[in-house]
């Protein structure tokens, strides 16, 4: 269902210092992932510098199973953390989402974190 030869492109709506921010996903076949992202109007330097292992801003690993999908991978910054995500697939979409907890953990509720669509971009 996930398909290993295209970037998927995360849609949220970011800005950074005035300037629009995307950011990329590439799912390899043997259960590896790259992310990595940059300014919009840099969008062929990041499609065609960093969209390897070896030039990834970060790197990790994917496992699916049916329509779900559960992936993995370390951010360097801060002194590093493991990000953790879980979602569904669904046709070219991928749909992450996140569990929020309320006060004392009397109840709990899944929300849409984040959502990725297949680019027309090539992963290498």
């Amino acid at each position: 269902m996930i398909d290993t030869n295209h970037l998927y492109i995360d849609i949220a709506k970011t800005n950074y210092g005035g300037d629009d921010l995307v950011g990329f996903y590439g799912f390899f076949g043997n259960g590896r992932m790259l992310v990595t992202g940059g300014k919009k109007n840099d969008i062929l330097n990041i499609v065609n510098y960093t969209n390897s292992l070896v030039n990834a801003t970060w790197i990790g690993y994917y496992t699916t199973k049916g329509d779900k999908i559960k992936l993995e991978y370390f951010v360097p910054s801060e002194g590093g953390e493991y990000e953790t995500m879980h979602g569904i697939i669904k046709k070219d979409t991928i749909i992450f989402m996140e569990t929020i907890r309320g006060g004392a953990s009397l109840f709990s509720k899944e929300v849409r974190s984040d959502t990725l669509i297949k680019s027309p971009y090539f992963l290498r």
